[in-house]
């Protein structure tokens, strides 16, 4: 399984960007003179949205919207993100990685085993890779009263013409953990990843949608997080 989300959010940035749904030569490349620092346009192949809450203000500005429920889902959320008992739980990261991020990682391996990975081997198909034109979607959150409650999450692709999209396959990563102390104390967090066939759903390469988020919390709230897929590759 990838590594948690806490470890993703340390990647390269700028350059050329936009989603590649299919590897092809020139995408592969990029992504393989990244890996290897071979060039001067290193392309991002993770896109992270911060959902931190620091003084009132949510780390990222305007990054998350009410969905379903009144504006005070979203003011209760900013004002004390950590009052588990009474709200529930809280997402604290959104980030999507594509097959684009699968070719990094490889070429990163390859790469620190003194290794070269070429374009033509990493075109090569392989057993359990991302399949084209889908997405992963993992989503961190934190106050969980119980583990097993991160199943009740509910969270979707909402596309541009209002389509909500469900996930065909959900997992856990490695880096849940219980706090031992302070307001959190005896709490889960970690962090679910969510599988998305996005070209199917209609989504290409500069499309801009939503993922949208349900905690476990009986109440009416739901949020939606805007993503931009022409800012990774």
């Amino acid at each position: 399984m990838r590594r948690p989300i806490l470890l993703l959010v340390a990647l390269v940035s700028g350059g050329a960007l936009a989603w590649a749904p299919k590897l092809d030569n020139q995408s592969a490349k990029a992504v393989l003179d990244t890996a290897y620092n071979r060039t001067t346009q290193p392309v991002s192949t993770v896109l992270n949205i911060d959902l931190s809450v620091k003084e009132g203000a949510f780390a990222t500005k305007d990054a998350v919207r009410v969905f379903d429920g009144d504006p005070g889902c979203l003011t209760s959320w900013a004002q004390d993100p950590s009052a588990y008992a009474q709200h529930g739980s809280r997402p604290t990261s959104v980030t999507l990685t594509g097959q684009a991020d699968e070719l990094f990682l490889q070429a990163q391996q390859a790469r620190d085993s003194f290794k070269n990975l070429t374009v033509q081997d990493a075109l090569k198909p392989r057993e359990g890779g991302l399949p084209e034109g889908h997405l992963r979607v993992y989503v961190g959150m934190a106050g969980l009263e119980n583990e097993k409650l991160r199943d009740a999450y509910n969270v979707a692709l909402r596309t541009p013409d209002g389509k909500i999209v469900q996930p065909y396959r959900r997992a856990f990563t490695s880096d849940w953990k219980q706090a031992g102390e302070g307001s959190a104390r005896g709490r889960w967090s970690g962090s679910m990843v969510y599988y998305f066939d996005a070209a199917k759903a209609g989504l290409n390469a500069t499309s801009k949608a939503d993922v949208l988020i349900r905690t476990e919390a009986d109440n009416d709230c739901a949020f939606a997080v805007g993503i931009d897929l022409a800012k990774f590759y």
